[in-house]
């Protein structure tokens, strides 16, 4: 018998990425993963909260540049 390429996990974590990347706060993401407390969800995809925040900011700085120099 062969196993399934990805399991449940797999799918549970590619959805809580995408609802991070997605802009969903952290504690909608533990109500939806069913985590006990938001350490857990923080424990497990704080990662991901940070670079999703780094990556608004780098957009923002990004934007304020090319809206400062077209005029």
């Amino acid at each position: 018998m062969l196993s399934p390429k990805y399991g449940l996990h797999a799918f549970r974590h590619a959805a809580a990425s995408l609802w991070i990347e997605q802009g969903l706060n952290a504690k909608r993401v533990q109500v939806l993963m069913g985590h006990s407390s938001i350490q857990v969800t923080f424990d497990t995809y704080g990662h991901l909260f940070e670079q999703h925040e780094k990556g608004r900011q780098d957009a923002a700085a990004i934007e304020r540049a090319l809206f400062s120099n077209a005029t």
